[in-house]
């Protein structure tokens, strides 16, 4: 008698999950077989989920033979072979579900799975990133297809152009919509239309926040999203508002966590009403500090190198020294001289040796500038006229 085993490891799990959540019966309504094959498009889904999460990546044309020594009948139907899911089977599917739409169809999933799974939503992150490739691309063959080109990277590859994919999940980290954008499309627009397109496609029976990064603040945004739109994030500190918080003594309250004292107020920003949070973080101002030190010690080596310069250089007149003086003070803010003062220097001519003939001209006059020592500026003053207040951090929250 032959044996044979075949492998299901954790994607039994998989597989049982995609059924009990009912997901094939979403793919299947919205893009039906029309052809006589022998697998549905929600199989051929199913199969490339379970191919992802094998954390094996194949080249399609040789995509069957990952399921040579899979259980392929306990994790799709009886008669199911690894030939059923070839080039032209996986290829078809993707056709399909180019024609209906990707978002789409990733939206009407998420909506099965969020009623099945019952876990509520109180807050959707809304956020994007970007994804370099390699290879040439000549720009879209049709349109709307999105157009791979030089971006602005995350990763920091410049050399490669890219495609950028906006995402928004659930408290719980749960993926509900996905969005592929072109690789030159500014942030601004990108999180604003894919919290507009968000809201289109599902249902909010309940009360939820949008949280997403300073990107998203601009009166033009949030002029789109009106006053009936709950969002949450950290306004940039280029807006004027700012600034004035961060030069204001405010009156800070202690949080039930003692590391964090805040500010509130309500402030009326691109004609929306909106309540602003300054948070103060001891351990920010600790942090700051540390890196503060560093800088002012490095900064103190190259100020008294410079000092030590100019004391050597000569000047012809008294206004010169003052504004080379000046120059200095002026290019070393976070230093002050205890003492300033301009000496007469007499040196005699050519630097000759012995004693001066009677016709000569003995002596030329110079002045110079003589320092005491320098010390540091106050550490507290210079923390905040340096910026580094932790108050900078200021979340503006839509009043009900």
């Amino acid at each position: 008698m032959k044996l044979s085993t075949l492998s299901l490891d954790h994607l039994g799990l998989v597989a049982a999950i995609f059924d009990a959540l009912g997901i094939s019966e979403v793919i299947d309504g919205l893009i039906p077989k029309t052809r006589d094959c022998k697998l549905s498009h929600s199989a051929i889904i199913k199969a490339l989920i379970i191919n992802g999460l094998g954390f094996v990546e194949r080249r399609l044309y040789i995509f069957p033979s990952y399921f040579e020594n899979l259980a392929l009948e306990r994790l799709f139907n009886p008669g199911v072979v690894p030939e059923d899911f070839n080039e032209d089977v996986v290829g078809r599917t993707f056709d399909r579900i180019n024609k209906f739409g990707s978002t789409k169809l990733f939206n009407n999933i998420s909506m099965k799975c969020m009623k099945q799974l019952s876990l509520g939503t109180h807050i959707y992150h809304v956020d994007t990133t970007s994804f370099g490739v390699h290879g040439k691309y000549e720009g879209p063959d049709c349109k709307p297809a999105i157009e791979i080109t030089l971006g602005h990277p995350k990763d920091g590859r410049w050399d490669l152009k890219q495609f950028v994919v906006s995402m928004v999940t659930n408290q719980c980290g749960i993926p509900l919509f996905v969005q592929a954008h072109s690789g030159n499309k500014s942030d601004k627009k990108t999180i604003i239309e894919t919290i507009q397109m968000f809201k289109s496609n599902l249902d909010f029976s309940e009360k939820s926040y949008f949280a997403a990064d300073s990107a998203f603040f601009s009166s033009e945004n949030i002029g789109l999203l009106g006053d009936r739109t709950l969002w949450i994030t950290r306004v940039p500190t280029t807006v004027g508002e700012v600034k004035d918080f961060q030069k204001r003594d405010l009156e800070m309250k202690i949080c039930s966590d003692d590391r964090y004292n805040i500010f509130e107020t309500e402030v009326n920003y691109g004609g929306i009403d909106q309540k602003w949070i300054v948070v103060d973080s001891r351990e920010m101002h600790a942090s700051k500090a540390k890196t503060f030190d560093r800088r002012i010690g490095k900064e103190f080596t190259q100020a008294r190198k410079s000092l030590k310069k100019l004391g050597n250089v000569a000047f012809a007149c008294e206004t010169d020294a003052r504004k080379a003086a000046d120059r200095w003070i002026s290019e070393n803010p976070h230093f002050i001289l205890k003492s300033l003062s301009i000496c007469v220097i007499s040196k005699r001519i050519g630097s000759k040796r012995g004693r001066p003939k009677k016709d000569e001209l003995k002596m030329a006059i110079s002045l110079r500038l003589k320092f005491s020592e320098m010390r540091k500026l106050s550490l507290t003053k210079e923390l905040g006229s340096a910026g580094l207040s932790s108050q900078a951090m200021i979340r503006p929250l839509m009043a009900n």
